[in-house]
């Protein structure tokens, strides 16, 4: 059941999204690696990370030809510059993915593949948000690689302790696509079993706090215990329901 939180979008621009993240994180290596693996073979050469928060998943992307990431938080841009700032194929941008100078720089680097995870759903115009990546990804016919929170029924307190507006359907997700210029490669739920740990935290026991004891302890656990048996069980059956939703979607000329 983890949940890789990160900068969130407040209207008037990104605020740190630190608070919103679950301390224990890091050590969700196999989960990062799990949300990873389903879009690897979707993945460009020229990257752009929205919301690179602290780190965890933009290690994983390191084996790209040019990694931009973009974040308006500044102790996320602290974390990232100490983590990847002597890479010398890595760019950390201080800024919002609405902002035009920051898709003129997506432009620039000639991007052709866009990583957002965790992240649209701290972003009340989500639409906007997606038509700036749309703009950033036409010239070369590029690909969003999203990862947002699913299913409205699992909606609850920890939705709000993460700072969430929403969580999305597949019916949503792709009318979004549509309306934004994008066109559906695949979409599929994914973890289910972490669907129902969520669902008893947020909906059921009412957590308020992502790095609580007991909510740190359950997210090591799963990623421990759980994940490797998930990941294989559901590589091969997709399940009907999922804590998360996968999508990737070619943007069109």
């Amino acid at each position: 059941m983890p949940h890789t939180g990160q900068s969130i979008e407040d209207g008037s621009g990104y605020t740190s999204g630190l608070d919103t993240m679950s301390k224990a994180l890091p050590q969700a290596v196999n989960y990062h690696r799990w949300v990873y693996d389903q879009f690897e073979p979707y993945l460009g050469r020229r990257l752009l990370d929205v919301g690179g928060g602290t780190g965890n998943h933009t290690e994983l992307l390191l084996n790209s030809q040019r990694l931009v990431i973009v974040d308006a938080a500044k102790e996320c841009l602290e974390a990232l510059q100490k983590r990847h700032g002597k890479q010398p194929h890595v760019r950390i941008v201080h800024g919002d993915i609405n902002d035009p100078q920051v898709q003129a720089i997506g432009i620039e680097e000639r991007i052709d593949s866009i990583t957002c995870f965790n992240v649209l759903e701290h972003i009340e115009d989500d639409l906007g948000a997606l038509k700036s990546m749309q703009s950033i990804l036409t010239p070369s016919r590029g690909r969003l690689l999203l990862f947002v929170p699913a299913l409205h029924l699992l909606k609850g307190t920890l939705d709000d302790a993460a700072g969430h507006y929403r969580r999305y359907n597949k019916s949503e997700l792709r009318n979004l696509f549509s309306e934004c210029g994008f066109t559906v490669i695949t979409m599929f739920y994914m973890n289910a079993f972490g669907a129902l740990g969520w669902f008893i935290n947020g909906r059921i026991l009412k957590q308020t706090n992502l790095s609580a004891d007991s909510v740190s302890k359950q997210i090591i656990a799963y990623d421990r215990m759980v994940v490797p048996v998930i990941s294989r069980l559901e590589r091969l059956i997709r399940p009907a329901i999922g804590q998360s939703l996968i999508a990737v979607g070619q943007a069109n000329r």
